[in-house]
Formats: C-alpha cells, structure tokens, sequence
C-alpha cells in the first residue's frame, strides 16, 4: 500500500480528532458524547513494548459506575452534549485525562479511556512531544476494540509526530509495532516489514529484536537460488 494511501488515512485520522476537540471544548455539538466506540470485529493480538497484549476486544465496560465515577450525568448537571448554552466547557488538564484514561484501562473500560484520552489531546497544542503517547495510546485502544482501521491511522498518525520531532523512545517503538501489526491483519506485509524494520533500529530490549526479527522472517522469506548442474 502506497505513500498517498497512508498520509490520506493520517489526514482522515486528523480530521476526525479536530470534531473531537471541537466538540470536547464547549464548540458545535458535532458529535454525540454518548458514542461506544466502533462495533465488535474479530480482532487478532500482539504484545507492546510495556508487556500489554491486544487480543481482540476485551472485557466489557461492566454495568453501573465503576470505582470513584457516579453514576449520574458527567459535569455536574450537564446535558448530554456538554454545558448549557452560553456557557463554554473548561478546558481539560492533560494530566487528568492521561490518569482517568489509564484506570480505565486497568479496569477493561476500553471506551471510557478512548474518551478521555481523545480528551487529553485538547490541550496539546503545536508540536507537542506528548502528542505522540496519546496517539499510540489511542492506537493500542481501538485494538482491544477490534477497529483495525482506526488503529492503524492512530499509530501511523504517531509515527509521523515521532519522525517530524526526531523522538524515537518506547512510544515510537510500540506506534511502528502496532502500525506493522495493522498492515499484517491487512494483508499488506510490504508495509508491515517497513514498519517493523523501522521498530528494530529503535529497539534496544533484546527479547522484543527476536520478536520482531521473527516476524520479518515470516514476512520476508529468504529465496532459495536454483543453481544449475
């Protein structure tokens, strides 16, 4: 799959995170904030840099108000697209949402922590390094979703910050990972290879080179020559 297709994906990723800001910060209601995230798929599974493995969907979100939420509407008396009019919403606080996101991870809330951590993107303005933990996060989340096509724009998306900033630490790493698994799960093994070629010159842990190493074998074979008698 070509160059035009991936940075077409990007500006598409881009595009729906700028309704999602616009709509987190007290602008037009353009979405619904009742949203689940993208229906079950069967997904398949690969393990990040920090040891988390994306198996397809996980657990559910649970019924009723996990530890610390209530169960009443968010925002103190809110509506269910944000502040009454002639009020604007707060900006949020990126460490807050990063936090909330987090737990929601440790407790399988896969679409409260896609929220809060499309949140967690308000605030960061220009080229901001943090941009990119968000997105591989966002990636990784839409994994465990089963949204394939979501995730691999999130972690192209957070490669491209990691490129254009020169920043190649654990969240380069996992982005080129969880974009090559996409492109596996795709069926395009030439961009898969790329990518994990791109992951192993930015590794330094020895146990994910052997993985990744073993996936370039079973995506580039080494040809047998046929030398004539």
């Amino acid at each position: 799959m070509g160059h035009g297709y991936r940075c077409e994906l990007m500006k598409k990723t881009i595009l729906f995170l700028a309704l999602i800001v616009c709509v987190c910060s007290g602008g037009p209601g353009i979405l619904s904030a009742s949203g689940d995230g993208p229906p079950d798929q069967e997904g398949g599974g690969w393990q990040d840099e920090a040891g988390e493995r994306g198996e397809g969907a996980g657990e559910g979100e649970g019924e009723g108000p996990g530890p610390g939420e209530r169960s009443g509407p968010p925002g103190g008396g809110r509506g269910p697209y944000g502040p009454p009019p002639g009020k604007r919403a707060s900006m949020p606080v990126y460490k807050d949402c990063v936090a909330r996101g987090e737990k929601a991870i440790s407790l399988k809330k896969y679409s409260s922590a896609m929220k809060e951590f499309t949140k967690a993107l308000v605030p960061l303005k220009g080229e901001d390094a943090r941009k990119i933990y968000v997105y591989e996060r966002l990636g990784w989340l839409n994994i465990k979703l089963n949204d394939i096509d979501s995730a691999q724009g999130y972690y192209l998306t957070a490669t491209y910050q990691a490129e254009k900033l020169e920043l190649f630490g654990k969240e380069a790493l996992n982005s080129y990972r969880g974009a090559a698994y996409c492109f596996e799960k795709r069926g395009d093994n030439a961009s898969a290879a790329e990518n994990y070629e791109k992951a192993l010159k930015i590794s330094r842990d020895e146990a994910v080179r052997r993985e990744i190493q073993k996936k370039l074998k079973l995506l580039k074979p080494v040809r047998k020559i046929n030398v004539g008698k």
